[in-house]
């Protein structure tokens, strides 16, 4: 389990119909104990999904702001998650087993598998397996950048700041391992057992199912539907739905069977599901309760909604649970950077109050032994000499202690200057060299096949809001394996603006 010992673990899952939240702290005997609250919006859409207007975002902020007032919340450790039908996941097999090689072969391919332009989503990827021939299993996770948008934008609205946006999947994946942890340990090579989470957060009480694959403990497949209102009757939309999935995941995997299928989720499920399930996969079926399962010691203030409303704690729970390898995180790179940025600042500054600290100890207990024993001048010049040197290195680490403080402050100049690099830079050129001189120039060597690329790059080096005079000092042409090449230097200057 995890919690802080000073701040309170939060998991939070909204949409525009209701907000679920699992708090997970400390108890007075040192165990787990976590409380459950739901809350059901003042506004929605006819989908369970993020809110589409300002006024409807609004209205979920003010009810979450709500619910954590009530609660007494301050400060928490929070963690929140995109819902898997908001998500597009493939899961791919990939000729290699080295993190770095996987990610560039992703970066080349992953135009294939995303429905919009690059620069409108987000991608991430999990490591699912590696197999004895040296090949990786690889989940491969796309949102759209609009999507996460709205979703900070609700918790900013709310008061709030979020420590990492998790993938839904995985956080319900982390709920069956803790209930589940002898049947996900247990399961043999070429067998599935079928996760069906059904959750009534939908408008007009209409069902959200999420499904999942789980093969030798790992989530190996994952899809989320919600059921439209003209789609026939709850059991034979899910049943419909878990045979689709088992149809496409099989379709790769003609040996797998289905051993277990695994109702998670609401307590409230339709009459007669489990007898379809089994009809259509004889295959057994366990309908598990989540709460009762996950090793608590216990579980408090419980919202009657899980237990008769039809919401489904599953998710919201998973986003607490440590209980395995680490899960993908949504949070965009300036927000976790923001993050570190104020952890190195607060360990400074409490690094700085020990040492003062430690000095006026030592110079307290120097001026307590002068006054009471004046007898002992000789032996408390000789202490005040020896201490001398301890106290001249804490005041150099305080003055060490500001200059990083500064530099923290100073956000990073010289990374600006890659990022903006990194940014305007076309695809045709290559770097051989960069030197940069802070607060003043720049200077940059490289090469192209092709030299109104270079020219392309001057131009936009100019436009560029952080540097100016930019001067092509050098171009050559030569000739490298029968292309070709095109070899030049730039010069620049940076503007006031990159020098701050």
């Amino acid at each position: 389990m995890t919690f802080n010992k000073k701040r309170p673990v939060v998991g939070l899952e909204f949409n525009e119909q209701w907000i679920k939240l699992a708090l997970l702290e400390k108890g007075q005997n040192g165990r787990a104990v976590m409380n459950l609250a739901a809350k059901r919006c003042p506004q929605g859409s006819d989908e369970a999904r993020l809110p589409r207007t300002k006024n409807g975002g609004q209205a979920v902020a003010s009810a979450i702001r709500e619910l954590f007032e009530k609660l007494k919340l301050k400060n928490p450790f929070l963690i929140t998650s995109i819902p898997r039908y908001l998500s597009s996941v493939r899961f791919l097999r990939l000729p290699s087993s080295s993190e770095t090689e996987i990610g560039q072969i992703l970066a080349l391919q992953s135009k294939k598998y995303i429905p919009y332009g690059k620069e409108q989503m987000v991608v991430h990827y999990q490591l699912v397996d590696i197999d004895r021939q040296g090949y990786s299993e690889v989940m491969l996770v796309v949102v759209r950048k609009e999507i996460i948008k709205k979703h900070l934008k609700i918790l900013e609205q709310a008061g709030l700041s979020v420590q990492k946006i998790m993938f839904g999947s995985e956080a319900l994946f982390n709920s069956y391992l803790a209930a589940c942890p002898a049947s996900s340990a247990g399961s043999r090579q070429g067998v599935l057992s079928a996760l069906v989470d059904i959750d009534y957060s939908a408008r007009h009480n209409r069902p959200i199912i999420e499904i999942g694959f789980v093969n030798e403990g790992r989530l190996v497949f994952t899809r989320g539907i919600v059921l439209k209102q003209a789609e026939g009757s709850e059991n034979s939309w899910i049943i419909q739905e878990l045979r689709r999935s088992f149809s496409a995941y099989q379709g790769q995997n003609k040996e797998l069977k289905l051993e277990k299928i695994i109702l998670l989720g609401s307590a409230v499920k339709p009459d007669g599901l489990e007898k379809g399930l089994y009809e259509e996969f004889s295959a057994p079926v366990e309908s598990i309760d989540i709460l009762e399962k996950i090793p608590l010691k216990r579980i408090i203030n419980l919202a009657e909604e899980f237990k008769t409303g039809g919401l489904s704690p599953a998710t919201v729970v998973g986003l607490v649970l440590n209980n395995c390898e680490k899960r993908l995180n949504f949070l965009p790179e300036e927000l976790k950077e923001r993050q570190r940025s104020l952890s190195w600042r607060r360990s400074l500054i409490k690094t700085g109050l020990a040492l003062l600290l430690i000095a006026f100890t030592l110079y307290g207990v120097s001026a307590k032994k002068f006054s009471q024993q004046q007898r002992h001048s000789e032996w408390l010049k000789t202490e005040l000499e020896r201490t001398n040197p301890e106290a001249a290195r804490i005041r150099s680490l305080m003055e060490h202690t500001a200059l990083i403080k500064k530099q923290i402050d100073t956000k990073g100049s010289s990374l600006k200057i890659l990022r903006e690099l990194h940014r305007i830079m076309p695809p045709q050129i290559s770097l051989i060299e960069l030197a940069f001189e802070y607060g003043l120039s720049l200077r940059l060597k490289g090469a192209s096949f092709n030299m109104p690329d270079v020219t392309n790059f001057v131009g936009l080096l100019e436009k560029s809001p952080y540097f100016e005079k930019v001067e092509l000092k050098y171009v050559a042409n030569k000739k490298v394996e029968g292309k070709q090449l095109t070899d030049f230097q730039i010069f620049c200057s940076l503007k006031k603006i990159a020098s701050r």
